[in-house]
């Protein structure tokens, strides 16, 4: 009878222990692929008196799902889950600037666009490529626009 309870116990323990390692690897594998999503924030703090457009890029020149079209004076953050914010392009809405490139690589970039009616010809600081949680979950890439006269 006690070799049959030692046998039975020993079921059990093996039993639970390969449960918990189990139940182990399947939070820590869980746990992995939450952390790879990408939350991709443009914060746009636009200050001038013209509307900017502006649109997001992923790493294969892939346009990743919206065109943001921001009015004077307004502030907002835009958040892009999923694809690997690349890059941006910015461009008045309506007098016809030039279209401004930004990467994520790039630092820190003031440029001044050519536009074919004032008072448009405003100057356009952008910083990016930072990681941010700011639209929660696992880290992305961050885009700060400042639009000012």
């Amino acid at each position: 009878m006690k070799t049959q309870t030692k046998n039975s116990n020993t079921r059990n323990r093996n039993f639970f222990q390969k449960t918990f390692i189990l139940l182990a690897i399947l939070a820590f594998t869980s746990f992995g692929f939450k952390a790879k999503a990408q939350n991709n924030a443009i914060d746009i703090d636009n200050q001038s008196s013209c509307t900017w457009v502006i649109k997001a890029f992923d790493g294969s020149s892939t346009q990743i799902g919206f065109t943001i079209s921001i009015p004077p004076g307004q502030h907002n953050v835009y958040c892009r889950n999923g694809a690997t914010l690349n890059y941006i392009e910015v461009q008045d809405a309506g007098a016809g600037c030039t279209k401004i490139t930004f990467g994520s690589g790039f630092p820190h970039t003031i440029v001044t666009p050519s536009c074919g009616v004032p008072p448009c010809s405003t100057s356009i600081d952008c910083s990016g490529g930072g990681p941010t949680t700011l639209c929660g979950g696992g880290l992305g890439s961050q885009f700060v626009i400042l639009i000012i006269y």
